[in-house]
Order: C-alpha cells, then structure tokens, then sequence
C-alpha cells in the first residue's frame, strides 16, 4: 500500500506503523524489506513531504546513538 498509494497510506498511518516496525525485534526478519520502502519514499521527490524527518527518522537511529537517553541513567548503568 505504502508503494501504490503512498498519500493514502501516510493518512492512515502507515507510515508511522512502518517506521515503528522497523526497530520493533518481533519483525526482524521484515526489517530489510521496510527500510527499502521507506527508502523508496524518501528517494521520490513527490513522497518526500510524507515522512515528518524531524519525528520519524530519529526514532530509527535512537538505537545507535542514544539521544534520548539523559545523562544521570548512562553514569548509574555504568556502577
């Protein structure tokens, strides 16, 4: 759906659901496949104004940097 009717899809949420899916471990096997799309939809200048990449693209790297991890829980993990 996110391929064919991309504007319908990112009204309904799907690609939120898509960005949510890719860091969720139950759909790994999956993961290759929804970074395509998404990837697909960012290469597209038409699609490009359906992901918010101020809100969606952060949550996919907040694996690998840990933006949103304060610095007084980093230095208690450490002890």
């Amino acid at each position: 759906m996110a391929l064919g009717y991309p504007e319908l899809c990112a009204f309904s949420g799907g690609i939120k659901l898509l960005i949510d899916s890719v860091v969720d471990t139950q759909l790994a096997d999956l993961s290759e496949s929804i970074v395509y799309t998404l990837l697909y939809l960012m290469n597209e200048p038409s699609h490009r104004n359906l992901i918010n990449v101020y809100l969606d693209i952060p949550k996919i790297f907040s694996d690998f940097t840990d933006i949103d991890t304060p610095i007084e829980s980093k230095d208690k993990s450490k002890s």
